[in-house]
């Protein structure tokens, strides 16, 4: 059981007029004929079943059955919420998921909707065997849609331009994720994904306040039109080696704490990038001793002399990391 391609239940939800209901009615009545079947299929208990084809005939062809599946295109709110029944759920002309549709479904492990542009707050919320989904008509996702799903492994955002707060926070099987087309990371959307290795996003302007903090196992990331970075966006990423943003002007306390192991950054700005105080930089002492930030020529010493970078310098670019400040464009 577990395949479910059109919850009949939820049909009404779909847009048709008054040829199409009628078409509606006749597939269901025909499916009556064969309840067994239907049951497999559908995974519907027999006394919704019955309640719901009640005043039904038999006699129909079931010629319009594919007409069903064709019309069906938003799953309802709650829809298939807590249902520990449904494995996979295929959905071929669904346009739409709405919010929390199959939140806590703790045995679904595929979602394959070629069609769907649009899922709602926390659609797949709690999902924690959920291993595959294939949306690639995706360009609007809700807040925590897939929060908690613990086995998701990969997502291509596609056309998604708004990765909102909670996306994939604490989706710990996540290694890698595709935005092409973002241009904001959300308050902690990527928060706990620790399997995450290595994040690009050619487009993304804005990153939110711990969008990926406790990311432990992300090792690089790269944002080359991100301005602006908001408070613990990195923070306790331990495994964060080097980070590059080519056009970031400011970022805010705690952006990097507890990352241990951050060695280079990487500023291509064209003015010295502000920061909020020297704590940006707490427990983060490996590019304070060893490591670098790699600046343009020109800037160098412009950063020895400003506000906060100035007393980096003092503490430990004149005795103990002379390289603290060193040209990437040399």
């Amino acid at each position: 059981m577990a395949d479910i391609s059109v919850p009949i239940a939820y049909i009404t939800e779909a847009k048709y007029g008054s040829e199409v209901r009628s078409r509606i009615i006749s597939a269901i009545s025909a499916i009556k004929d064969d309840m067994a079947s239907f049951m497999r299929s559908f995974d519907i208990d027999a006394e919704n079943l019955m309640s719901l084809l009640d005043g039904f005939g038999s006699s129909v062809s079931s010629t319009y059955y594919d007409d069903v599946l064709n019309y069906m295109q938003r799953v309802g709110s709650e829809a298939f919420a807590n249902d520990d029944l449904i494995e996979t759920a295929n959905f071929a002309g669904v346009l739409s998921v709405s919010n929390s549709a199959f939140a806590f479904c703790s045995n679904l492990t595929n979602v394959s909707m070629p069609s769907c542009a649009e899922l709602g707050t926390h659609a797949f919320y709690y999902c924690t065997k959920l291993s595959t989904a294939y949306l690639p008509a995706l360009s609007s996702i809700g807040v925590g849609t897939f929060e908690f799903c613990e086995a998701l492994e990969s997502f291509n955002l596609g056309s998604v331009v708004n990765v909102t707060s909670f996306t994939f926070s604490g989706c710990t099987a996540l290694s890698e994720v595709t935005m092409p087309s973002a241009v904001t990371i959300g308050e902690q959307a990527f928060a706990n994904c620790t399997s995450l290795k290595s994040v690009t996003g050619e487009n993304v302007t804005t990153i939110g306040e711990s969008a990926f903090i406790g990311c432990t196992s992300l090792s690089e990331v790269s944002f080359p039109a991100a301005t602006s970075l908001a408070n613990s966006a990195f923070h306790n990423c331990s495994s964060l080696y080097s980070a590059t943003f080519d056009t970031i002007s400011n970022f805010n306390v705690n952006a990097f704490t507890v990352c241990r192991n951050l060695t280079y950054l990487t500023f291509k700005s064209t003015a010295v990038v502000s920061i909020s105080a020297t704590g940006v930089f707490m427990l983060t002492r490996k590019i304070l001793t060893d490591g670098a930030f790699m600046v343009r020529a020109s800037l160098i010493s412009a950063y020895k002399s400003a506000p906060y970078w100035s007393t980096l310098w003092a503490n430990y670019g004149h005795s103990k990391n002379s390289n603290l400040f060193t040209a990437y464009d040399v």
